[in-house]
């Protein structure tokens, strides 16, 4: 076999072997019909997961045995199929639906292996928002040999039940968020138009008299934004890390704001305050490696990051562990050298091509109680939500405390045409104190010109539903 092999034309294998390759990727390619339409992998604005009926084995027992061993992020509990992307975690996600020629099953359909043509894994927040809650687990598209896929009155029945009805009302009020931060405190030290005054003032008379730490950041934010003095609201967040050092909710929130202020090393150390505070808790790892990388300090984010993992943590999930493992691949794609990386680090993505997206959003809030939905809509207008109580997603809930994590990450793969809508219902957290949020957008996720921006919202009772952003394709010509 050996002396065979070497007395082949060299030119005739690697003319075959590019010839197969092409027909593959031409395959990857092509366009292919759902119960939603006709979908292009080359303008769907998001990532799509191909397998090819002629790269089955018939040896498997079972698609989803074959799909586990072909895919990656994709495990198997209790019997049924989970997706690491979709929507949640394996471990409090939902599974993931099947769709067979047009017709939708939530278990694994049964369907000879050798009769299938091709899949197509849909796992994106932007595939699955027109399947709806429905389909948040992500969705799994098979096409048989023998269908011609014409969807009779009784597909289109079943197919019915299963589209996202769900649309968006505007309904959502818009405020500008400065609003969130005012107060009669803030409106009585406006009265002095010499900003050096007022910060007088707030030294020897008001800082007695308030007792709350929200007002005092309200002040803090204020004269940053109102008098466009970025020491002098330092100063005042300086004052507030020293009087509340033991409070790790507070500590961030002061760590969110100085992160708004670029002030990078100071946010290093409060973050550095709360994981002496909460030394098991993973957000800690989470807020001082990311602390840590927006300062350039790379290798000291990478050892953190690797700390965590080998102290057994899990990094399979989309809780914190996706999310520390996504900011994990962006070291590796694009600071290998700087990081200093000598671990054999395994990325999920196959190249930094497929890494990078358009958009990635990172919520993050200050106490664990917090709790609110979150309201996705795609430019059709169809909604997916992110439900955050105790009471509609009680094992996130529970794995966040457990884990000691308090942040959800989202990705949109590709803008495209159209505007997507992020909204929030905020459902109160038990306590007397606000509830801090912080979003952190990354435009061009992952790619040369990368854009972050930082907004800080405070919510302090139960509130409608409120606007938070416009996402359309000018955020990312403004960062190039």
């Amino acid at each position: 076999m050996v002396v065979k092999t070497n007395m082949l034309d060299e030119a005739v294998i690697k003319t075959t072997t590019k010839g197969k390759a092409l027909k593959k990727f031409e395959k990857k390619q092509k366009k292919f019909m759902t119960s939603k339409g006709i979908i292009d992998p080359n303008k769907a604005g998001y990532a799509i997961t191909y397998v090819d009926g002629e790269d089955i084995s018939p040896s498997y027992l079972s698609i989803t045995e074959m799909l586990v061993w072909k895919v990656a992020g994709l495990k198997i509990i209790n019997r049924k199929l989970f997706l690491r992307g979709g929507s949640s975690s394996f471990s409090n996600s939902p599974p993931v639906v099947w769709e067979v020629d047009g017709m939708m099953y939530k278990e694994e359909p049964l369907i000879d292996i050798n009769n299938i043509k091709d899949i197509h894994i849909l796992k994106s927040l932007a595939a699955t928002n027109s399947y709806g809650s429905f389909g948040a687990g992500g969705v799994i598209v098979v096409r048989t040999k023998l269908a011609s896929f014409d969807i009779e009155e009784k597909k289109k029945k079943i197919v019915e039940q299963y589209t996202n009805k769900e649309t968006y009302d505007n309904d959502a009020i818009i405020i500008n968020n400065k609003i969130l931060f005012t107060n009669p405190y803030t409106n009585t030290l406006r009265v002095f138009k010499d900003k050096q005054k007022a910060f007088d003032y707030y030294k020897s008379t008001l800082k007695k008299k308030i007792t709350d730490f929200s007002t005092h950041l309200n002040i803090a934010i204020d004269f940053n934004t109102y008098y466009k003095d970025r020491e002098l609201s330092l100063q005042v967040l300086d004052e507030l890390t020293i009087t509340y050092n033991n409070n790790p909710e507070i500590l961030k929130t002061i760590a969110y704001q100085l992160q708004v202020l670029n002030a990078k090393k100071e946010a290093i150390k409060v973050y550095q305050l709360v994981f002496k505070l909460r030394p098991n808790y993973a957000q800690s790892y989470r807020d001082l490696a990311n602390a840590y990388c927006e300062n350039s300090q790379y290798q000291r984010a990478w050892r953190l990051y690797m700390n965590y993992l080998l102290k057994g943590n899990d990094a399979n999930g989309e809780g914190i562990g996706q999310l520390l493992y996504n900011e994990m691949e962006w070291l590796y794609f694009n600071r290998k050298n700087q990081a200093l990386i000598k671990e054999h680090f395994v990325p999920k993505n196959n190249s930094i091509k497929n890494f990078r997206k358009d958009v990635r959003l990172v919520f993050e809030w200050n106490t664990s109680e917090a709790e609110f939905d979150l309201e996705f809509v795609n430019p059709q207008k169809q909604v997916y939500v992110f439900e955050h109580s105790l009471t509609k997603n009680q094992n996130l809930i529970t794995d966040e405390k457990e884990k000691g994590y308090s942040s959800k990450e989202f990705i949109i793969d590709n803008l495209n045409n159209g505007e997507w809508l992020i909204n929030i219902t905020y459902l109160g957290n038990k306590k007397t104190e606000p509830t801090f949020i912080k979003v952190t957008s990354y435009y061009n996720w992952g790619k040369p010109k990368q854009r972050t921006k930082i907004i800080i919202y405070k919510f302090k009772d139960e509130h409608e539903k409120i606007q938070l952003y416009k996402l359309n394709k000018q955020l990312l010509v403004i960062s190039n």
